[in-house]
């Protein structure tokens, strides 16, 4: 739906904000997705924790990305984002 599709793309600007406490909500949003995505809208899911993971990366939280990544790889396997996740682990 178009709500979906909006707080994707809100929760990717403010993920990608220079301001942390910007980043984090725009975090808070991005996760809101699978919770609530993950079996009707697995590709959008699938996106939500993969750019949400890049966004922990930013803040220099590795293991919340790392763990965000396991969960793209044993959820959403064969998804675009999860096999952009495994390139970024090294897979």
């Amino acid at each position: 739906s178009g709500r979906v599709a909006a707080h994707l793309v809100i929760g990717l600007a403010d993920v990608r904000s220079p301001e942390p406490d910007r980043c984090r909500d725009g975090l808070l949003l991005l996760l809101t997705l699978p919770a609530v995505y993950r079996d009707s809208q697995p590709e959008l899911a699938a996106a939500a924790l993969y750019h949400a993971a890049a966004g922990l990366d930013k803040l220099k939280e590795g293991a919340g990305a790392a763990a965000l990544r396991g969960e793209l790889a044993a959820h959403y396997a064969g998804t675009r984002f999860e096999q952009l996740g495994r390139g970024k682990t090294g897979h």
